[in-house]
């Protein structure tokens, strides 16, 4: 996944204040924006509509294609860089990020998985260090609907000295 310099620091993800919580969601926003769960979502269309010049018929299925949405140069400067900091001054909504689909058929699990994706991401990031093993883009494989990491997705993972894990503020408590 490209970016757009360091990885974040356990220090910008897990300090005490709404600061480091804001940057912890942004991370996760900008995750799901660069690799959506699932690559699209169908509904049918059940009253006649127009859409881009032609009028769309009751029972006409529509395909939207959340990674290509989520690529937009128009709606996302700059799409194929990872950058939570498009996150800061905003927040998701409408239909420009759609990772959980939209509308009144969300997933009814997206609060959760939100709140799981930055609990792990900042109890995970006061224990140890994240970084890519090399600086190549991975590469994506479609499994069905969803998307998976390539064949080499490499991680290098360093744990916390006890003295880093205990002088590293958090605004969870770690057991």
């Amino acid at each position: 996944m490209p970016t757009s310099g360091a990885v974040p620091t356990s220090e910008a993800m897990t300090a005490i204040g709404s600061a480091a919580d804001a940057y912890a969601s942004a991370v996760c926003y900008e995750a799901l924006r660069v690799r959506p769960p699932v690559a699209f979502f169908g509904r049918q269309v059940t009253q006649p509509f127009e859409l881009g010049g032609r009028v769309l018929r009751p029972g006409t299925a529509i395909l939207v294609h959340i990674r290509a949405l989520h690529h937009d140069p128009d709606l996302y400067p700059d799409p194929a860089a990872f950058r939570p900091e498009r996150w800061l001054a905003r927040r998701p909504g409408g239909y420009g990020w759609m990772p959980f689909g939209g509308g009144r058929r969300t997933c009814i699990g997206d609060k959760l998985a939100l709140m799981l994706m930055k609990t792990f991401l900042q109890v995970f990031t006061r224990a140890a260090t994240l970084e890519p093993a090399d600086q190549r883009d991975e590469q994506i494989r479609w499994r069905a609907v969803s998307n998976v990491p390539g064949d080499d997705c490499r991680i290098i993972l360093r744990p916390r000295t006890p003295a880093e894990h205990f002088s590293t503020p958090s605004t969870l408590p770690i057991p």
